[in-house]
């Protein structure tokens, strides 16, 4: 059964017996627990082999949830904290202006950073060295 464990497994060749530790969930079954030593039994007794079964009893610690990943970072606190202040003084007009320039800046800099973006502002460089060399 998928709730009880086997912890260990001992053999006593004078005895011709198998001695099982066994272990079971805090709260179980007595039913249960009869059953699989009824069944245990008469499977290695068909064998020829003895049985002498020991319970443990597990208990389960209490699992703590931890928070996800993004909300264990200061970061993210402090662009909350910011997005709620801009929208008490900002209001929305000024978080939407604010985001426009924020993408848009964004957008440039990637631009800007890429092999194309490189190339033009060497071109750019150029042009100006030659207007001032005139």
């Amino acid at each position: 059964m998928p709730s009880y464990t086997c912890k260990e497994v001992a053999l006593s060749r004078s005895e011709s017996s198998l001695y099982i530790v066994l272990s079971m969930p805090h709260p179980h079954n007595v039913l249960e627990v009869k059953m699989l030593e009824d069944k245990l039994s008469d499977a290695l007794s068909a064998m020829g082999l003895g049985v002498h079964i020991s319970w443990t009893e597990e208990k389960k610690e209490a699992v703590r949830k931890e928070l996800p990943v993004q909300l264990q970072k200061p970061w993210f606190w402090a662009a909350c904290a910011a997005g709620v202040t801009a929208l008490v003084h900002l209001r929305i007009r000024g978080i939407l202006w604010t985001a426009a320039v924020g993408i848009l800046t964004y957008l440039v800099a990637q631009y800007a950073l890429s092999n194309n973006g490189q190339k033009a502002i060497r071109g750019f460089i150029q042009y100006i060295r030659e207007i001032i060399r005139r």
